[in-house]
């Protein structure tokens, strides 16, 4: 799947400061939720066939509140944190890459106005996706769990707290870099 942003896209994540996703990357990161309500689906056939059997209603209570739960995680986790830095576009790309090797992330795609950089946890089994937008005032990072990580990769969805992790760490690097820059 590619990782190229079109300007509306681009434009539309600096508006919002919610990371947006094409259509596509919409179904893949969000293809969990799309099972689980296809799981209720089948649930409520099955009552509807048999509505006697009380373990579907058991299941299907369980079962659709996680679905809508999972979604709010996985939307919650397009929230961009912003950093200012109101300087030029070279300069905050320099302080960005000082960064990405100092952190040892892995670059993925490098664009004029935006970096997709990628960390490996601490199973090197998760991975997660870093979005790096320059805008005029500063920076916009999203870290979100890659949820097609791969042959051998998890499918992490809960892995929030690694994603807050990465936007801490790289705001504190990014701070002492870009004071001995300055």
């Amino acid at each position: 799947m590619s990782n190229k942003m079109t300007a509306k896209r681009i434009q539309k994540t600096i508006e919002n400061q919610k990371l947006q996703l094409s259509f596509f990357q919409k179904c893949e990161y969000f293809s969990i939720v799309f099972l689980l309500l296809f799981i209720c689906l089948i649930i409520t056939i099955l009552i509807r066939i048999n509505p006697i059997n009380t373990i579907y209603f058991v299941v299907l209570s369980i079962i659709f509140p996680l679905t809508i739960y999972i979604f709010y995680i996985l939307n919650k986790q397009l929230k961009c944190h912003f950093i200012p830095f109101p300087q030029q576009n070279l300069q905050k790309r320099k302080v960005v890459e000082s960064v990405i090797r100092k952190m040892k992330w892995g670059t993925s795609s490098t664009y004029s106005n935006y970096i997709i950089a990628y960390h490996c946890g601490k199973s090197r089994r998760e991975k997660e996706i870093i979005t790096i937008l320059f805008t005029e005032n500063g920076i916009l990072i999203n870290s979100r769990p890659d949820i097609t990580a791969g042959p051998g990769g998890a499918q992490s969805i809960f892995s929030l707290a690694n994603n807050k992790e990465n936007i801490i760490s790289f705001n504190s690097e990014f701070e002492n870099i870009s004071s001995k820059k300055s």
